[in-house]
């Protein structure tokens, strides 16, 4: 990954490329319209949710309940299934009123049942009958980290749908936002309907693509095997769930490796006289949500001298612009001190972006680590486009200032980008201050209404 807030990329790659493995989530699948289940036909996917109580994927920065987590996930979801081609029916509803839907002749397809309580509504007391009839039903409790007892789940039994199951039950057992989103798409495109946002993050090698990296990039290979470093990080990598790319990251972190890097760029970045790279991935940046930038900023309207200012933040003053304090993202949660820094080059007239953070080194004990873009002002005023290079693998980003205090006690932006190469595409929110604290109760206000931008809730 060209930065550390998506630790997904580089390792994944790598895998794909040794291996022909099947892509992982993205952490970037986003949410969904409206969470009524009305008219839902066969042909239909249900996420339900319990009727109160506080969800344990929903880590924010308020608390939040079940409906309203709901809400999100309708939003975030819908983000995906739009860019789908065949008409896919997607609805997150609350208990009780699945089971009221259910009592009424509702044909669902397919259901994902999360954390329903033992002691089920009055509504669901004849649940059973009418659940069996749906073909496809998985029902998890992410307190035991198991299938729920009951109701039974019932998923199809080829070796495909095993493995299908089995990634989603990983997923589901991280306890994440990101991973629940991920788990429902890969049931639907599996057991009901194409999803676009998945298809395209699948790998398609064929023989050509492979004998053409194998025989280019095999000298990168053979040298990676020398080098006790560049082994112990691929070993590293190996012993992570393919679909657990912060684990991944946090390998390559450990065992750095220029090796690592050099084979990646020749197997996925050129391969441009065939047209093909390795695992022939041609994955496109995330279209939705559509951003609108801030328009206005203290008081006057917002320009690219202010917006970069805004970047630029406090970096005169403390030798960084910001902190992360939250983020949407799990990949922001993992690391220590999470540094963000925008400084300007005036012999090259060019702004750059730089991440530095603490990760574990291989010795156990933390190490910085720090990743670089290049920053372009778009024509709009508070987007910009983000350049790097991570690991050999090309990354190209947008970038949209949402919103920041006259102070700069706070600033909220927002990126979608995608390694097209690589097969990853992805997107995220963070929430940056001078100190790296969330701020108080005060500022909620605002930083919900910049929130809104994205069609996010803090």
């Amino acid at each position: 990954m060209a930065r550390f807030s998506h630790p997904r990329l580089l390792p994944y790659a790598l895998l794909v490329a040794l291996a022909g493995l099947p892509r992982p989530p993205p952490a970037w699948a986003v949410p969904s319209g409206g969470a009524t289940a009305r008219g839902a036909g066969v042909g239909s996917a249900l996420l339900v949710h319990p009727d109160v109580g506080v969800p344990a994927m929903a880590r924010g920065i308020v608390p939040v309940s079940w409906r309203e987590f709901g809400k999100q996930l309708a939003r975030r979801l819908q983000w995906d299934v739009n860019q789908t081609r065949d008409a896919i029916s997607m609805h997150v509803m609350a208990l009780s009123q699945f089971c009221t839907q259910l009592g009424r002749g509702l044909n669902a397809s397919l259901v994902l049942g999360i954390d329903w309580p033992k002691d089920l509504p009055w509504r669901c007391a004849d649940l059973q009958r009418p659940l069996e009839k749906i073909p496809t039903r998985l029902f998890y409790n992410s307190s035991s980290l198991a299938l729920a007892e009951f109701p039974s789940s019932h998923l199809a039994t080829q070796r495909k749908a095993r493995k299908v199951q089995k990634r989603v039950l990983r997923l589901l057992g991280r306890k994440t936002e990101e991973e629940l989103i991920w788990a429902f798409l890969l049931l639907t495109d599996k057991h009901l309907a194409k999803v676009q946002a998945v298809q395209e993050q699948l790998p398609h090698p064929h023989p050509g693509s492979l004998a053409r990296a194998a025989a280019l990039c095999g000298p990168q290979f053979l040298a990676c095997g020398v080098s006790p470093s560049c082994m112990k990080g691929l070993f590293c990598i190996a012993l992570c769930h393919l679909d657990d790319q912060t684990c991944a990251y946090k390998c390559l972190l450990k065992y750095e490796s220029w090796l690592i890097s050099k084979f990646s760029a020749c197997a996925f970045e050129k391969q441009l006289l065939a047209l093909v790279n390795v695992m022939n991935f041609h994955t496109l940046r995330p279209r939705l949500p559509a951003i609108t930038p801030l328009e206005g900023f203290d008081n006057t309207q917002l320009n690219i001298y202010s917006a970069t200012r805004i970047l630029i933040g406090h970096a005169h003053e403390q030798k960084f612009s910001w902190l992360v304090a939250a983020a949407s993202s799990e990949a922001y949660a993992q690391f220590k001190l999470q540094y963000q820094i925008w400084y300007y080059r005036r012999s090259q007239r060019r702004l750059y972006y730089k991440a530095v953070f603490l990760s574990e080194g291989r010795d156990g004990h933390l190490a910085w680590r720090s990743r670089s873009y290049v920053t372009l002002p778009l024509r709009t005023p508070g987007a910009w486009l983000f350049a790097a290079a991570d690991g050999g693998v090309q990354l190209r980003e947008h970038w949209y200032l949402l919103g920041a205090d006259a102070q700069l006690r706070w600033m909220l932006i927002y990126f979608k980008g995608a390694a097209r190469k690589a097969g990853m595409a992805y997107r995220g929110c963070m929430l940056l201050t001078p100190d790296g604290k969330v701020p108080g109760r005060s500022a909620m206000p605002m930083i919900s209404e910049a929130l809104a931008k994205a069609e996010m809730q803090p």
